[in-house]
């Protein structure tokens, strides 16, 4: 139920409860991502009795959307609000009204989708069963750079490959001709121990 200077705007029965903030972001592409997700949550059991299987067509149930941009405030460094996420209220005002319209296209089960005030001060309340509550945001989008940052990547790339090109081959010499300085001390130490092997036969020799 919501409720605007005491009088009471739009109520439903058991149904969907949904929280409607809209980004900066937002597009008539995520709202449209959001409403289809909404009408196709499998909140309610089915036939059979088993839970999370009936969607709120399929059990004739109906919606209530209320309008909230403070789901995109955050607290700051002094622990006051900070809504600069939000959607200014005139595209808002719009965009939201979009999705009510989306909504509403949706919903075939018989049931009825009730609407807050967009921009009043509003009483909610509801009986939350369960409770039950999920999260439904659209995916983020990949956003591409401005044109003059995408110039300068592709300035970056063609100097990149154009040093490479014009840079000499380096030349590795032959495995072969390589003599690593460990081999030559390994070398030198050999030729000492056996010049020094020699020397002490010669002279084992004479003491006999």
């Amino acid at each position: 139920r919501v409720e605007v200077d005491g009088a009471v705007v739009s109520e439903i029965g058991e149904g969907i409860m949904c929280l409607v903030g809209l980004s900066e972001e937002d597009s008539h592409e995520d709202i449209a991502w959001c409403a289809k997700r909404v009408l196709g949550a499998k909140l309610w059991a089915g036939e059979d009795g088993r839970p999370w299987k009936s969607t709120v067509n399929e059990s004739g149930r109906s919606v209530l959307l209320v309008s909230q941009f403070t789901l995109y405030g955050k607290l700051g460094k002094r622990h006051r609000p900070d809504f600069s996420r939000a959607m200014s209220s005139d595209p808002a005002r719009e965009l939201y009204g979009q999705f009510v319209h989306l909504v509403r296209e949706g919903l075939s089960s018989g049931g009825h989708v009730g609407d807050g005030v967009f921009g009043a001060m509003m009483q909610v309340s509801l009986v939350n069963d369960g409770p039950v509550t999920l999260v439904v945001d659209s995916p983020p989008r990949q956003v591409p750079p401005p044109p003059a940052v995408q110039a300068e990547e592709a300035a970056s790339a063609e100097k990149l490959t154009a040093t490479q090109a014009s840079s000499p081959p380096t030349m590795v010499p032959p495995r072969s001709a390589v003599v690593e300085p460990t081999e030559v001390v390994l070398k030198a130490e050999e030729e000492e121990a056996d010049a020094a092997l020699a020397g002490s036969n010669t002279r084992s020799a004479a003491s006999m």
